[in-house]
């Protein structure tokens, strides 16, 4: 049985955006790192609105399958090494999820779909493990339970299977961050060649910084 320690802090702070603004329905992914012995979620990424300027659509009439891999790809080609689109959540009734049912059949499909994407593109690492299954996470918008959930992405004719799971506070602490740095000098005329009693504009002098940065960082690849 997979085990997956979910960041505790990250886990409350979702659910109770959820119940706070009553939201029925809801989808995402899970960020994070596998390998063979457990799987670490470092953050639930909500599933943005295709259209911000529609009208809010609410429920499963507002969850979009193409959408929700689209987004998938895009947040997984932003990933630094280590990390990766794990699987997916949904928030919403725990009936609406039953195996077999049309929502599970939903997410297994997405799962798969994305994991065909990290296929091609080599954009997971699990850490030795053999990166033949994915996750689909659950939080139930009633009774508040979570359950969580391991799909084997290679083989359509396997169903999920359930795993174990925990929360741990600050998972993000025992990850090793870098950081970079570097230094130059910028100057920039305040006056305009030949006219010293016209000093340049605001949005000339931001021109002017834009060329010499551009000038700067382009020395730096």
């Amino acid at each position: 049985m997979r085990v997956v320690v979910i960041d505790n802090d990250a886990l409350e702070a979702k659910q109770s955006y959820y119940f706070s603004k009553r939201i029925p329905v809801a989808t995402g992914l899970l960020i994070g790192r596998m390998t063979p012995t457990r799987d670490h979620v470092l953050a639930l990424v909500q599933t943005p609105d295709e259209d911000p300027e529609a009208p809010n659509t609410k429920g499963w009439d507002a969850v979009d399958e193409t959408w929700v891999v689209e987004h998938a790809k895009e947040v997984q080609r932003m990933m630094p090494g280590g990390l990766c689109v794990m699987g997916i959540f949904f928030f919403c009734p725990a009936d609406q999820v039953s195996s077999g049912g049309t929502k599970m059949n939903l997410a297994s499909s997405i799962l798969r779909k994305i994991a065909r994407f990290q296929d091609v593109s080599g954009g997971i690492d699990a850490g030795g493990d053999d990166g033949s299954e994915r996750l689909f996470f659950h939080m139930c918008s009633k009774t508040k339970r979570n359950m969580c959930k391991a799909l084997p992405v290679r083989d359509a004719t396997k169903a999920a299977h359930p795993a174990e799971l925990k929360t741990q506070p600050d998972l993000a602490s025992a990850l090793v961050s870098l950081s970079a740095s570097f230094r130059f000098r910028l100057a920039l005329p305040l006056l305009p060649n030949g006219h010293a009693e016209a000093p340049l504009e605001d949005k000339e002098l931001w021109k002017g910084v834009q060329g010499q940065l551009a000038e700067q960082l382009g020395a730096v690849d």
